[in-house]
């Protein structure tokens, strides 16, 4: 595996040594939906979901139907979205690269009903290289000399791991490990501003890394 990452990385170096008119590294820090909301959002449902699924059983073989509404009380440790990006300008209006970013968020959750209660720590962690392919519409044009606005996509390698780990009186009761799909695809779109080159700020919204980003650029001609 590490082959497969360090391979295309080479190629990019080496390539951008005879035909790029630009390179650019840049570090980025993010916020994305995906870590705050929907995960939480997910991990409600499937809790909801599961305690349906119980009181329904213990109905269908006559226990006592003692399951109600949960309560859930969860509390969130997010690692935001960040990672960096290297990248040849290979002409003026097209650029690829590589981009890789790590997220991690863990839920801290506690389940009450009227009978019972536990708790347990859910953690997700994911990284994710991605070759990229970058488009820059206006590039040549005058009027935006400073701005440097940009489309960006890419499909590539993510490893992903989910965790449960259940709490009990007596200590940690059961650890259970998931592994993602192997896969990224991103999308994003945002402008470049260089108020002084070769230093840039980034800003883009889009799907897969990070919702929002923000990145510091250095351009290298």
């Amino acid at each position: 595996m590490k082959a497969l990452i360090f391979i295309p990385v080479l190629f990019l170096l080496n390539y951008s040594h005879s035909h790029a008119q630009n390179v650019e590294f840049s570090g980025a820090i993010g916020w994305s939906s995906q870590n705050e909301w929907s995960e939480e959002s997910k991990l409600r449902r499937q809790i909801k979901t599961g305690y349906i699924v119980r009181s329904y059983l213990a109905a269908f073989l006559g226990y006592q139907n003692t399951f109600k509404n949960p309560e859930i009380y969860i509390t969130k440790d997010v690692a935001a979205p960040r990672g960096g990006r290297f990248e040849i300008r290979s002409s003026d209006f097209i650029s690829y690269g590589i981009d890789v970013c790590y997220t991690n968020i863990s839920l801290n959750v506690r389940v009450v009903d009227s009978q019972d209660s536990y708790d347990f720590k859910y953690k997700h962690e994911r990284l994710a290289i991605i070759p990229i392919f970058s488009f820059h519409p206006f590039h040549r044009n005058k009027r935006i000399k400073q701005l440097d606005p940009f489309i960006t996509f890419g499909v590539g390698y993510r490893k992903g791991t989910k965790s449960y780990t259940t709490y009990s009186k007596y200590g940690v009761d059961n650890v259970e490990e998931v592994k993602t799909i192997p896969i990224a695809i991103m999308f994003s779109t945002g402008v470049v501003y260089y108020p002084i080159k070769p230093l840039g700020i980034r800003a883009g919204v889009g799907y897969g890394l990070s919702t929002i980003s923000l990145a510091v650029v250095l351009r290298i001609s």
